[in-house]
């Protein structure tokens, strides 16, 4: 009897320490899966009631300054959040959301349209208007919008994207040529009608010192009161440009590049008399050649290539991005080229818990260019075709008649008419946050801006150019800066 209680109480005292020690190992476990649970990296993306993506939206962990943008795809990815922590999403326009993360490392979010967001008085220009009443008057067109294909301005990328703008390019084959653009058509006979360009704040800037790939969006002001805060620089209308920033996973970087080249081929040339169709019309003096002046004034092969990389990301506290671009572009004619090297950087850092922002942004770029004149193939269309290219010592051949003629050819290929311009357009801004709020926010900042356009133009005319020949010149060299 008292060994058969010895052994029950030994299988006891077994019984209590192997609980104990499973209790333990439990424990422990339960420890270190919340030790590892502590910090999780959530991903999703942020569309609309209509499926459609939402770009710039905001994803902050509630009561922290840990936060991040949606990318161009509404995609997001947020890291150092809690499984407690609570999710705010909000954008300009629609309704904001609070979802707990709840452990879960994906969340999908539809936002909708704040309709008393619609109906409250904002502040455009010197005056004041609600959001519904400014749908017709301001247009944004995304990047996702623009026209794609090879052009000489960025601005073409609007071209048919937002009504009352008129897009013009009248010599589309010349890489120097630029595009004239009217919002509220034309208002001057002598002065200029194109709208007054604003890019990332900077009034006045020069929108061919931007790559095309580095715009994120352009909204037109159409209105006189959008407009009214630019003062009579608006008065033909304002686009305003905003540029890429950083975007991305915090900590990691994203690397783009786009290439692309193009062809540009010539439609067939003016139905004119052929050599011996003017022999036969017996209109001046037959020369006894047969040149085709329209067809040699055209390059044999003009192309189109363009070159982008940029690098983007994002950190804790801010953005940076920097941007390289190489374009080269030949004109249908025999002389005009244009070559641009151009370099952006742009960098946005929060500092002291969000309190102080630093935000800084440089585009600088070079551009060689190399001007032909258009007004030659007016000229090859009124040249007698039975006059010869080349004398017989190989020189270029003279006409001297009429007065004032000249060899188109030789216009083209002799004459030296080129200019670099230098294009820098940078920002700089301290901004100090007050007070900031669900409902208050109070800021003060210093910025500084600068826009710098600089051209030097290289000419000479040569003695044996139609120009020396007429005005007995020995020849004409200039600089002009």
């Amino acid at each position: 009897m008292i060994a058969n209680l010895k052994t029950n109480s030994m299988n006891v005292k077994r019984t209590k320490l192997c609980l104990c020690r499973s209790l333990l190992l439990m424990a422990g476990l339960l420890f270190a899966v919340a030790s590892f649970a502590q910090d999780l990296t959530v991903k999703g993306k942020v569309t609309d009631t209509t499926g459609e993506t939402v770009i710039g939206a905001n994803v902050t962990v509630k009561g922290t300054t840990n936060g991040i943008i949606t990318d161009i795809d509404g995609n997001y990815t947020l890291s150092g959040v809690k499984p407690s922590s609570v999710l705010v999403f909000s954008f300009i326009g629609y309704k904001t959301q609070e979802i707990p993360c709840s452990g879960r490392q994906e969340i999908n979010v539809v936002l909708s349209e704040d309709a008393q967001a619609l109906d409250e008085v904002v502040v455009v220009g010197y005056g004041s208007l609600s959001k519904k009443e400014l749908s017709s008057s301001i247009v944004q067109v995304d990047r996702s919008k623009f026209l794609q294909g090879s052009m000489n301005n960025p601005m073409e990328m609007l071209t048919g994207k937002v009504a009352g703008l008129t897009v013009n390019n009248t010599a589309a084959a010349n890489p120097n040529a630029s595009s004239s653009l009217q919002i509220r058509g034309a208002t001057s006979i002598s002065a200029s009608n194109d709208p007054l360009v604003v890019i990332d704040g900077v009034a006045g800037g020069d929108i061919r010192n931007l790559a095309a790939q580095d715009i994120e969006s352009m909204t037109v002001l159409k209105d006189a009161a959008s407009a009214a805060i630019y003062g009579t620089r608006g008065a033909n209308g304002v686009i305003l440009i905003t540029t890429r920033k950083g975007a991305g996973e915090a900590g990691r970087a994203q690397v783009t590049y786009d290439s692309w080249f193009g062809v540009n081929l010539a439609k067939s040339g003016p139905d004119i008399l052929s050599a011996d169709e003017f022999r036969r019309s017996r209109r001046a003096t037959d020369y006894g050649y047969s040149t085709d002046w329209y067809d040699l004034l055209l390059r044999d092969f003009s192309y189109d290539n363009n070159q982008y990389l940029s690098i983007d990301g994002s950190t804790k506290n801010g953005y940076y991005g920097a941007s390289f671009n190489y374009k080269k572009a030949t004109g249908l004619d025999l002389n005009s080229s244009r070559e641009e090297f151009g370099g952006r950087f742009v960098l946005n850092q929060r500092m002291m818990d969000g309190i102080v922002e630093l935000n800084g942004s440089l585009n600088a770029r070079r551009v060689n260019e190399v001007w032909g004149n258009d007004g030659m193939f007016d000229t090859a269309l009124s040249m007698n075709p039975t006059m010869p290219l080349y004398n017989e010592d190989g020189t270029y051949f003279q006409p001297t008649s009429p007065t004032g003629a000249r060899n188109p050819v030789q216009e083209l290929k002799e004459i030296d008419n080129n200019g670099q311009r230098v294009y820098l357009l940078g920002t700089a801004e301290v901004k100090v946050n007050l007070i900031r709020s669900e409902k208050q926010m109070l800021n003060t900042s210093l910025s500084y801006s600068l826009h710098y356009n600089d051209l030097k133009q290289h000419y000479y005319t040569p003695s044996t150019a139609g120009e020396s020949y007429w005005n007995g010149y020995n020849g004409r060299a200039e600089v002009t800066y």
